[in-house]
Parts: structure tokens; sequence; C-alpha cells
């Protein structure tokens, strides 16, 4: 049997069905406060922890990050493939490395012909030679 159509009476049992509403919202309160009552530094301390933990949150997403760019005025800071097409330019008069810091010096002269710019790397070398006096 189902159930429906009984008047409000389970089957199986002739009377009908009790609601205690009230009464038991009051022992679920009791049961409720007699927890709280029971694992009152527990329930107190897991509090204070979260409380604690959303502070830091708060105050770490306050905070500043880092600069990235610790470019002094009057230089520029280039990626590794501009710093290879200056290399493939021949526009590098020295490199300085130090650390993880690398300081390049270019020719002042940024323009050049195109057909200079089109030297292999055996052509660059013995130019290289030819200015410096040494070989490379």
């Amino acid at each position: 049997m189902d159930g429906k159509g009984h008047g409000g009476r389970p089957s199986g049992n002739g009377g009908p069905r009790k609601r205690h509403l009230v009464p038991d919202a009051v022992i679920d309160r009791r049961r409720i406060i007699k927890l709280f009552k029971t694992h009152k530094k527990a329930l107190l301390s897991g509090f204070l922890i979260a409380a604690i933990i959303a502070l830091l949150f708060g105050i770490a997403s306050q905070l500043q990050s880092p600069s990235t760019s610790n470019v002094p005025s009057g230089e520029t800071s280039i990626n590794y493939s501009a710093f290879l097409n200056q290399v493939n330019a021949d526009n590098v008069l020295a490199v300085t490395i130090q650390g993880n810091e690398v300081n390049i010096l270019l020719n002042s002269q940024q323009h050049r012909p195109t057909q200079r710019n089109m030297l292999s790397c055996p052509q660059r070398n013995a130019r290289r030679r030819s200015r410096t006096g040494r070989t490379i």
C-alpha cells in the first residue's frame, strides 16, 4: 500500500498522525545548545582559526607585487629575440653578464645599409677582426 487516500493516516497504523512541530523544535534547540556547550572550546578555536586565515588573505591581497622592470632611465630593456636580431645585424659592440643581468653595448649607428646586414657569419667575423685586431 502506498499510503494515499487514508485521511492522513499512514498505512499499517490505524490512528491519525501526530504533529509535534513546536516540541520537536524545542528539543532540537536544546540539542543544539547542548552541542555548543559541550564543544565550546573546539568551536571557538575553529572560528578563530578561520578568522585569522581570512585576515591573512586580506592582508596578503593588499600587498603590492614587486616591480619586474628595474630598467634605469636612459637604458632600454629588450627580449632575447631582439638581442639575437641585434647580434645578427652586427650592432653589438660588447656584452657583459653579471648573475642574471645581461648588459649590451650597441653601435651608435642603428640604421645601416641593408647590404651590410646581409653579410654571412664568416664575413662579419672577418670585419670584427679587422676592427679590433683580435681573433674571435
